[in-house]
């Protein structure tokens, strides 16, 4: 039997030995990734930081696709889904490049955004962040006229599953002692949260520990994607930030936690 890029979740059964619920257990249980699969569709990719976003090219994509993490979150709270955004799972999926319109970014997109075209080979190779757009949005095909209206609509049931995650799932379902559960290293996922810190440190090198606070806050409830551009946030309140990776549980930090790290980083600079 030959290893599939992914396999629907009617086949999990026959093939590894769990349910589809079993696995849906999971997802509603952990933050592992949830993938789809699409069939040639049309995405301008893009890059960000925390002052742009950069659209680098236009794709057509035959492959799986990663949700964000907050459509990840209204999947499982309403069993189906419309989205603009996700991430692009294989750079080989990719079955043509081009650059994007400069119509298109005027036109369709805010002030956020910036045209910058890279060369395919730049493009990196796993996880690339795709708006979905429809054919007449290409460079040679838009007009002012043409709006961005295209999403992508799926169910729950459409998940797929590729074989990296029916290793997690069985490592977790069939636990033994050839296949031990991988322990938690909190230290790793603070880390990553420091990373996050220093670059909007960087990016607001003006701001003090509660200003900035201030202003995860608000651009994170306006839902601006340029405060959050290795999407870890899940929630944020006047007084705690709730955050996350992938396959690992959510880790909740307070105002005042949150304003120590600051105020070390930036005596650090």
């Amino acid at each position: 039997m030959i290893e599939k890029d992914y396999y629907r979740l009617s086949e999990l059964q026959s093939k590894f030995g769990f349910s589809e619920y079993d696995y849906i257990y999971l997802c509603e249980q952990h933050n592992n990734p949830i993938h789809f699969f699409v069939f040639s569709k049309y995405f301008v990719i893009t890059e960000a930081d925390f002052t742009e976003i950069r659209v680098v090219g236009v794709v057509n994509y035959k492959g799986v696709i990663t949700l964000k993490p907050h459509d990840r979150r209204r999947l499982l709270q309403q069993g189906s889904i419309s989205i603009t955004e996700c991430d692009l799972l294989n750079k080989s999926s990719i079955t043509m490049y081009e650059t994007p319109s400069g119509i298109l970014i005027d036109n369709c997109f805010d002030s956020r955004y910036v045209l910058k075209s890279l060369d395919v080979n730049a493009i990196p190779n796993h996880s690339i962040n795709g708006r979905v757009i429809d054919e007449k949005n290409r460079e040679m095909m838009h007009t002012e006229s043409d709006l961005l209206t295209t999403t992508l609509s799926f169910e729950l049931n459409d998940m797929v599953v590729t074989p990296k995650d029916i290793d997690w799932a069985k490592s977790h379902l069939f636990p033994t002692d050839e296949m031990p559960k991988k322990e938690e290293d909190s230290g790793e996922r603070e880390n990553v949260f420091h990373l996050y810190l220093k670059g909007l440190i960087k990016a607001h090198p003006r701001k003090g520990a509660s200003a900035l606070w201030n202003h995860i806050l608000q651009q994170h409830s306006e839902e601006n994607d340029l405060i959050d551009p290795y999407f870890l946030l899940r929630e944020m309140s006047t007084d705690k930030i709730i955050w996350g990776q992938e396959n690992d549980n959510d880790r909740t930090m307070t105002k005042g936690t949150f304003k120590n790290l600051v105020s070390r980083f930036q005596k650090n600079k």
